[in-house]
């Protein structure tokens, strides 16, 4: 087989681990922002939380926990996209790890190709040149009596 006949193999799986690590990349940015969504929630609540109740109605003290358990449920929710969104990077990352083990896997094979094609250039040159060779010492022999 022609070595050069995997060129477009590596080209395609090449292609797919600037594709995979893309997505990998946007993936990884989504997470990013969900964490940091998440902290921002989980500080307030917490600063929320801290502030003194002295001197507030019982209207207001029933207001105030019920919004304190409303920010508690988003900073759960948010903490699920977060999840999701690591499994997903994750999941990325697993398949950005397979396209390059995928191109590195053509490479090498491509790689062992050439060196078997260059082998038989090789031999077949060798060869060539000790038929010569042969050629050149029975045409010597011949002509000295």
């Amino acid at each position: 087989m022609d070595p050069s006949r995997f060129d477009p193999l590596i080209q395609i799986a090449e292609t797919r681990v600037e594709e995979a690590a893309g997505a990998y990349a946007q993936v990884n940015g989504q997470l990013a922002l969900h964490e940091n969504r998440l902290g921002d929630l989980r500080r307030f609540a917490s600063e929320y939380h801290g502030i003194p109740n002295g001197g507030t109605s019982a209207v207001q003290l029933v207001n105030r926990r019920a919004f304190a358990a409303r920010v508690d449920d988003v900073a759960r929710q948010q903490a699920q996209h977060v999840d999701h969104a690591r499994r997903a990077a994750e999941k990325q990352r697993e398949a950005l790890v397979e396209a390059r083990r995928e191109a590195e896997a053509l490479r090498r094979l491509a790689a062992v190709r050439r060196a078997e094609a260059n082998r038989r250039i090789e031999r077949r040159s060798q060869s060539e040149l000790d038929d010569l060779a042969v050629r050149g010492f029975i045409a010597r022999h011949r002509e000295d009596p």
